[in-house]
């Protein structure tokens, strides 16, 4: 006998008003197939990712079950079938546990304590970028509305960093580019 491990999401009302039932249900099919039940422990209701349609249902949260336990290689397919078409249960997965058994729950509970105390820091930024300079837009700008083939030549700039009037403009208004 080899030692595996599950996973099982259970329809959360169903698991809050009857979990013995639950419970029950999930050892049955196991021991039916001459599965060994080590470890069962009820590890979280959370939320689900994404909604999940099950017998003309469709689930928002749900329970999850940690199940340890031994069983036949062959009897693995078996078990698949049976939680597959059980009703009872939303999803499964049973992997074959390599690393042997410890105590998942009190793994589970120090990372969902940790999770409640830390609260989380926003990540770093990788670089700050700073506003882009007047003068680049300005230049972008003008080459841009320059005609095909073209190519407008860049203002000279003033004492204080601003672009000198252009050439034959008679006020600040047209220099600015402002119409009358």
């Amino acid at each position: 006998m080899r030692l595996y491990e599950a996973m099982f999401l259970v329809d959360n009302n169903l698991a809050r008003t009857n979990y013995e039932e639950v419970e029950n249900h999930i050892k049955g099919i196991l021991e039916r197939f001459g599965g060994e039940v080590v470890q069962m422990v009820k590890w979280a209701e959370r939320r689900l990712a994404y909604r999940i349609k099950f017998n003309n249902k469709e689930y928002v949260k749900g329970t999850y079950i940690l199940v340890h336990f031994n069983s036949e290689p062959d009897a693995i397919i078996k078990m698949n079938r049976q939680f597959r078409l059980s009703e009872t249960v939303i999803r499964h997965m049973i992997l074959r546990d390599e690393d042997g058994l410890f105590d998942e729950s009190k793994k589970h509970d120090e990372l969902f304590e940790a999770d409640a105390e830390e609260p989380r820091e926003k990540p770093a930024r990788a670089r700050s970028v700073s506003a882009p300079d007047e003068a680049k837009v300005a230049s972008m700008v003008g080459e841009l509305d320059a005609a095909p083939g073209e190519k407008e030549e860049k203002p000279a700039a003033g004492p204080a960093g601003e672009a000198a009037p252009e050439a034959g403009a008679s006020d600040e208004g047209e220099a600015k580019g402002e119409e009358k």
